[in-house]
């Protein structure tokens, strides 16, 4: 599980994944099924990862920066 310095949004564009996160201090990561339109922001620095739920299952990953 890992982070980055930019915010990212996720949308689920086919079937279920699961996504696992951990804020800022955190010992345990908190999980969440996402389902097909489902989306997600992940703010910058927090820990986090995917696995797809079934086979074919894909997300569309936004990452960005603020200037």
């Amino acid at each position: 599980m890992g982070g980055h310095a930019s915010r990212e949004v996720i949308y689920v564009l086919k079937g279920s994944v699961r996504f696992d996160w951990r804020g800022d201090g955190a010992e345990d990561a908190e999980t969440a099924t996402l389902n097909f339109g489902d989306s997600v922001y992940i703010s910058p620095g927090i820990k986090h990862s995917f696995m797809a739920l079934e086979s074919g299952a894909e997300i569309l990953a936004f990452n960005y920066e603020l200037k």
